[in-house]
């Protein structure tokens, strides 16, 4: 796992090249670990649950979950973000069958997994995550935001996690902003910012129709 995340740091065109002796591609450190071949297999057989232990309907992230949701955990435990975070939609390439495969055009990779992020907004660091895998992933929220109508509210509420009462200040982007999760944020003593569109329900009407040249506040 080390050696995955290493190479998202230290790029290589192949995996092989990592474990080269050419002077011109050597990274002596890779090698002292393990060898290419023994890498190759444990990659290849790589397996985190015992497939006779899952239930018979089983959420789409089983056979991940116990290795995804440590990691996820790691990043909170470790460190304690800065004021100002930020939500966003993350695509993550992946050209093989996965029957909750994500197609959005805007982002660089188009098709591949979907995952919710918050982050640090001056470093990137991910300090918490979830995985979009289709409706079963708002059936698994916690019963008291049945109150939130609106998906992207539940999110919001569920990554801020026990970040929220504790004074941070949270960028969004419009589809996440609304009148809900603005009052919800700052009745937790938590500030919102983000872009906001004009047509989302609850928005006072001189908000809706006024124009705002640059330099202009409306309050």
């Amino acid at each position: 796992m080390a050696f995955i995340l290493y190479r998202g740091i230290l790029w290589k065109p192949t995996k092989a090249m990592y474990f080269s002796t050419n002077s011109l591609f050597d990274t002596p450190l890779i090698r002292k670990v393990l060898s290419f071949d023994r890498f190759c297999l444990i990659e290849k057989f790589l397996h985190f649950v015992d497939n006779s232990s899952l239930p018979i309907h089983f959420c789409k992230k089983a056979k991940i979950e116990p290795i995804y949701d440590y990691q996820v955990n790691k990043f909170k435990t470790l460190y304690i973000p800065n004021k100002n975070i930020s939500i966003d939609k993350s695509l993550l390439l992946w050209k093989g069958h996965l029957s909750w495969k994500q197609y959005i055009p805007s982002k660089r990779s188009r098709f591949g997994m979907k995952s919710f992020a918050l982050c640090e907004s001056a470093t990137g660091y991910i300090w918490n995550c979830f995985l979009y895998t289709g409706k079963e992933m708002t059936d698994s929220f916690a019963p008291d935001l049945k109150k939130y109508k609106y998906q992207a509210t539940k999110i919001v509420i569920t990554q801020m996690d026990n970040l929220i009462g504790n004074e941070y200040c949270l960028h969004i982007d419009h589809w996440y902003t609304s009148y809900k999760i603005c009052k919800a944020l700052l009745d937790h003593n938590t500030d919102c910012i983000g872009t906001l569109s004009n047509n989302r329900k609850q928005l006072p009407q001189d908000i809706k129709n006024v124009k705002i040249k640059i330099g202009d506040t409306l309050v």
